[in-house]
This record gives structure tokens, sequence and C-alpha cells, in this order.
């Protein structure tokens, strides 16, 4: 997603659907490693329980860097920073599909989880203020139902990836899905 240089949201009609598919993204990537833990905890030769903690790993630093993500966002311009935590989001999928040990995929996962922190808040401000008050409504349900669609497929697309491909697979498929969103 590129906007004009002042990192004003661009004002065109792709502009929420393409925001959607940011937030949907993000959202595949929140409940993705839900259904995978006991086959990375075999892989990786690391009790379930433990690896079971990936999901707080993504929810804690993605619910405590908004109140920071906000004010950088309002600095730099919300779509620079969607941008910048899409891109981190993209890299840090890759490193968890490559991760050679438990600490490696758990400190991935908190970075996604931190960049995730910058897309809900952000573009739900970025709908706000690019999209006029008489059609703001409609444009944030549209944009909840597909992120939220999103958190809700991530854990059965998960288990199937993963049943397929393995593992691994579950995190190339959510770097992908944000390299799409990324191009779209």
């Amino acid at each position: 997603p590129s906007g004009p240089p002042s990192g004003a949201p661009p004002s065109n009609t792709r502009f929420i659907p393409h925001l959607s598919m940011i937030g949907f993204a993000t959202a595949l990537s929140t409940r993705a490693v839900d259904p995978i833990v006991p086959p990375i905890a075999q892989s990786l030769m690391v009790d379930p329980g433990t690896v079971a903690l990936l999901s707080t790993a993504f929810a804690l630093p993605f619910a405590l860097v908004q109140p920071i993500l906000g004010p950088i966002a309002d600095m730099i311009g919300k779509v620079r920073l969607m941008t910048i935590c899409l891109i981190v989001i993209i890299a840090a999928s890759m490193v968890c599909a490559f991760a050679t040990s438990f600490p490696m995929l758990l400190a991935a996962r908190i970075v996604c989880g931190m960049a995730s922190g910058g897309i809900f808040p952000v573009g739900m401000a970025l709908i706000g203020d690019s999209v006029s008050i008489g059609e703001r409504q409609v444009a944030i349900a549209r944009w909840l139902a597909i992120v939220i669609g999103g958190n809700v497929i991530g854990g059965a697309f998960a288990g199937v990836i993963a049943d397929l491909f393995g593992w691994r697979a579950v995190f190339f498929v959510v770097g992908a899905v944000g390299v799409a969103a990324f191009a779209n």
C-alpha cells in the first residue's frame, strides 16, 4: 500500500477493499498457530504446553504496542505505518516458517504480534479519516466483517494447510497472503 508522500490515505474506491485485505492478512495470522501446536512441539522437540505460549506471545505484544503505534502513525502517516507493519508481518511469518528452534519461533511471533498491533487500530483510524460520515458505518462494517473473517478462518485454514503440507507451510501461506495484500 503506497500513499501520497504525506502518508495520507488514498481517496479512491479501491481503498477500503485494499485496507480490508491488509486487515484480513493480519487477522489470518492471529489464530493460525492454535491448531498447529502439536506438530510444532513434535518438530522442535518442545513441550506442547510451552508451544501454546505462542498465542500469548502474539496477543500480548499486539495489545501493548497499540498505544505506542497510534502516535507514531500520527507522526509518520497512517498509510506509511501500516505499510511498515505489513512488511514486518510478512518477514516475521517467513522467519516462523524457517525457524529452527522454539526461541526463534517465539521471537518471530512476538514481532508479528507487535506489527499486527499497528494494523487494526490504524486501519480503523484511516477509515475515520478518509470516509465521509454518511458512509463511515458501512465502511467500518465491511472492514470488520473481513477482518473478523480472517480471524475465524485462520484456525481452520491452518489446520488444513498443516495436515496437507506441514506446519511451516502455514506461515508461508500467511506470508503469501500478506504479500498479496501488499501488492493489491
